[in-house]
């Protein structure tokens, strides 16, 4: 579910670029999450897999709004 939202949050920095950043904060800290999160001690390769994935996907919509004009 997060990396939809992550897909959505690209999406609309194309779609609607001014009305993204008139309600960014909001977005900052659950973005900082999930940049920030770790896979449990001992998780399976599949579990570490899913985190690394999150964390790109987080990352790829960092990206796209920082390319936003101001």
């Amino acid at each position: 579910i997060k990396m939809l939202g992550h897909l959505i949050l690209i999406r609309l920095t194309h779609v609607a670029p001014i009305a993204l950043l008139e309600h960014l904060d909001p977005l900052v800290e659950p973005l900082r999450a999930s940049v920030g999160s770790t896979a449990k001690e001992g998780a399976v390769k599949q579990d570490v897999d899913k985190n690394e994935e999150l964390i790109r996907s987080s990352l790829r919509a960092v990206v796209a709004i920082s390319r936003l004009p101001n």
